[in-house]
């Protein structure tokens, strides 16, 4: 009877830190003992094209906001250079070009304030992810940009990838990147269930990938709520009013924005399963080093 009282009394404590924190990892912990729910991520867009997409691409309709179309608006080109390493089952056969130094490029979501504050904490936290090509040119060069304050950021002259929390935490360092090669990156803000006070902002962690889908590193995080405040879409490949020194030098891929702290195995980066002939030709491999031990 202690056991089972002391067990109960955890699965409280449990239930009440996972309902300030919405933690995926604690939801899967405390799935082992009693029935919870846990808030499903969002997606706020999707940008998966094809040689078949024209001008209109297509998307999820827009979420929280301002009333926005079911589309994103872009006049650009599509590329047909797109990566092979960790892309997912069906994906697009087709990239995005970046505005570049001529703002010709990229794509703005439907809505503004699609990662507002309020809309974070309600999701218990904010996914970015896609896959890049830079060219080694622009300047700031913005791969997927909230509100011009929130992104993934290509520095030139320096080759630095970072993801930039502006006036929240500010930059946070990933890999210094050479131009011409697909790269995969994530970045993952999981609220932690406070505010900043006095701020009006929201402290978290910060949970960043490349080329894979396991943490490159973890770092606490503040997201501010300027980006909020100046009511503006996400731009992919561009900055959401077209700075020029923020549009992007390259090639974007498979862009993705969710609300909610996705896991690991909700990134769009694939390990592909080992294949049957791999399997059979190390079983063999296996079984002559142990005849020859023999």
């Amino acid at each position: 009877m202690k056991l089972l009282s002391s067990l109960t009394q955890s699965i409280i404590v449990l239930e009440g830190i996972m309902a300030k924190s919405n933690c995926a990892f604690l939801c899967s912990a405390a799935s082992l003992f009693v029935s919870v729910s846990c808030p499903a991520a969002t997606t706020v867009l999707h940008y998966s094209l094809n040689d078949t997409d024209a001008a209109g691409l297509p998307n999820v309709p827009s979420v929280g906001g301002s009333a926005g179309t079911a589309q994103g608006t872009f006049t650009g080109l599509l590329s047909s250079n797109v990566p092979t390493i960790g892309v997912p089952a069906g994906a697009g056969n087709r990239s995005i070009v970046g505005a570049g130094a001529v703002d010709s490029g990229g794509i703005n979501s439907p809505a503004n304030q699609e990662l507002s504050n309020a809309l974070v904490i309600a999701n218990g936290g904010f996914s970015m992810e896609s896959w890049f090509l830079w060219n080694g040119g622009g300047n700031v060069n913005s791969i997927i940009d909230y509100a011009g304050t929130e992104k993934f950021r290509m520095i030139a002259g320096t080759g630095i990838l970072d993801f930039n929390l502006d006036s929240g935490s500010g930059p946070q360092e990933i890999a210094t990147i050479t131009p011409g090669i697909w790269h995969y990156v994530a970045a993952v803000f999981e609220w932690d269930g406070n505010p900043v006070s006095g701020t009006g902002g929201i402290g978290g962690t910060l949970t960043y990938y490349l080329d894979g889908n396991v943490p490159l590193g973890s770092v606490p995080a503040i997201k501010d709520d300027f980006g909020d405040s100046l009511n503006r879409p996400i731009g992919v490949g561009r900055h959401p009013l077209g700075f020029a020194g923020d549009n992007f030098d390259g090639l974007i891929y498979e862009p993705r924005v969710s609300l909610g702290a996705l896991t690991s195995s909700e990134l769009l980066f694939t390990i592909p399963e080992p294949s049957t002939a791999l399997l059979g030709t190390l079983a063999s491999f296996l079984f002559l080093a142990r005849r020859t031990r023999s």
